[in-house]
């Protein structure tokens, strides 16, 4: 059985995807201005996604980034199935390069976010490890070799080629990291579309049987296939993908409750 399972925050947990296209429309949108076309939907920064300079980007994301880190939904089935493993007995810290996070001043904020979005969730990770964003694969390698994980859940194509020389990584594809092959690498990446796959990924591995590992690994063509046609089907404009106040009101409440 995998103890460890590490995982990231953006972009596993939530649709950093769906909600950076959200978030530009709706500010554009917001002041009357002719939003941008989508140019480069391969990228991660919205400044080369959009074409738009990067005092844009810093303006937008002045705006949306404490919402982000505190109302933004969270991906279907992925509280629920890190919570049952943990019921399993296995460890689930989250290393994560979350922007601004190891800023001086600043990151005791961000932090207090992250820590209220995930008391929302119910989820109490076992440790969460912040690291610099710029590098941030050499330094989630690190933590990982660290912790002995058994496996990460990781987004970023540029983590991967650290990542691998420590651990196996599992990944929800994402425009851009559907292009990443790892060659010459001491372990394997595994791609899913969703959680419940990323959750049947764990089950095999922890049955370990070399067969059905291959037949992991032969899948993942096909489900970058499948991504790239469930890409094409994408809502646009997407809807928001914040949580309502009203509605984070209420879950407060219940959390008390319970």
């Amino acid at each position: 059985m995998l103890k460890v399972i590490a995982c990231d925050l953006d972009g596993i947990f939530t649709d950093l995807f769906l909600y950076q296209i959200w978030m530009v429309y709706d500010y554009y949108v917001s002041k009357g201005l002719t939003v941008p076309e989508i140019k480069n939907p391969e990228e991660y920064d919205i400044t080369k996604v959009f074409g738009i300079p990067k005092n844009e980007r810093n303006a937008i994301w002045l705006e949306y980034y404490k919402p982000y880190c505190q109302r933004c939904m969270a991906h279907e089935q992925s509280f629920e199935t890190a919570k049952e493993w943990q019921g399993e007995g296995r460890k689930v810290p989250l290393v994560t390069g979350r922007a601004f996070a190891t800023l001086p001043i600043i990151k005791y904020f961000i932090r207090r976010w992250v820590n209220e979005w995930l008391e929302l969730y119910k989820f109490k990770p076992d440790g969460i490890y912040w690291v610099p964003e710029k590098d941030s694969g050499i330094y989630k390698a690190k933590v990982c070799h660290d912790l002995k994980a058994d496996i990460i859940i990781d987004d970023k194509a540029t983590n991967f080629d650290y990542l691998l020389d420590v651990c196996p990584v599992a990944t929800l594809n994402t425009p851009w990291n559907i292009d990443y092959y790892a060659q010459d690498k001491p372990n394997d990446l595994y791609r899913a579309n969703n959680w419940l796959q990323i959750k049947e990924i764990i089950q095999t591995l922890d049955i370990n049987n070399p067969y059905e590992i291959a037949g992991l690994l032969l899948n993942n063509r096909v489900l970058v296939e499948e991504y790239k046609r469930m890409f094409k089907d994408i809502e646009y404009p997407p809807k928001s993908l914040l949580i309502g106040k009203e509605d984070i009101k209420t879950l407060k409440k219940l959390n008390k409750a319970a």
